[in-house]
């Protein structure tokens, strides 16, 4: 597996510790190669994703979210997709956010298809089961092969998406309210993690 060696690190429009919506974008994390293999398996997904996080009260709801998911536990296969995600996510919690956090959950692969106009509507991360600090989003696929599939935040009364990019990882608070608006053409593949705390935010 290559590794990349190169990192390009930036913000939006962000003022540490004095914005609670802020987020910010990364490059270069993983290279194309790797960014295949990991829509190879979400391509392969089959499984609906549930709402309601790791808990009891997971359920089914195709009107909040239709996805198509596999999960990526740690196991020594995908030691070095742990590494980079943990080596990255710790530099840029230390650097931007100072949050206060404990480990990684597992990592869910998912496939939005036009054909079961895939989505997820607005929602938080947190609030589930474990105490999830920080969200973490990665576009595996070129937005030429989709249309529609726009990240999105909520901050304030104002829309902002995301840059469509492969290869492109957004990092923010749990709280932020956000979404991934109908893919109308094609497929759009993804990777999301959380990543825990021991405390909730103060």
């Amino acid at each position: 597996m290559i590794f990349t060696e190169r990192r390009n690190f930036y913000s939006l429009n962000v003022k540490k510790q004095s914005d609670p919506t802020r987020f910010y974008l990364v490059r270069d994390i993983f290279n194309d190669e790797e960014l295949d293999y990991l829509s190879g398996i979400a391509k392969s997904a089959d499984s609906h994703a549930v709402i309601g996080g790791d808990n009891k009260n997971s359920r089914l709801d195709k009107n909040i979210r239709v996805t198509r998911v596999n999960w990526i536990i740690p196991e020594q296969k995908y030691a070095w997709l742990y590494d980079r995600l943990e080596k990255n996510i710790e530099r840029i919690n230390e650097e931007f956010f100072n949050f206060e956090l404990s480990h990684i959950s597992s990592l869910q692969l998912g496939n939005y298809k036009a054909e079961e106009s895939g989505k997820y509507e607005w929602h938080m991360d947190c609030g589930y089961g474990p105490i999830r600090k920080l969200s973490i989003a990665l576009q595996l696929n070129n937005p030429n092969e989709y249309e529609g599939g726009e990240f999105s935040f909520m901050r304030g009364v104002k829309e902002e998406n995301i840059p469509k990019e492969k290869g492109l990882m957004v990092l923010f608070p749990s709280f932020l309210l956000h979404r991934v608006s109908p893919v109308t053409s094609g497929e759009r593949q993804s990777l999301v993690c959380w990543v825990n705390g021991n405390r909730p935010f103060a």
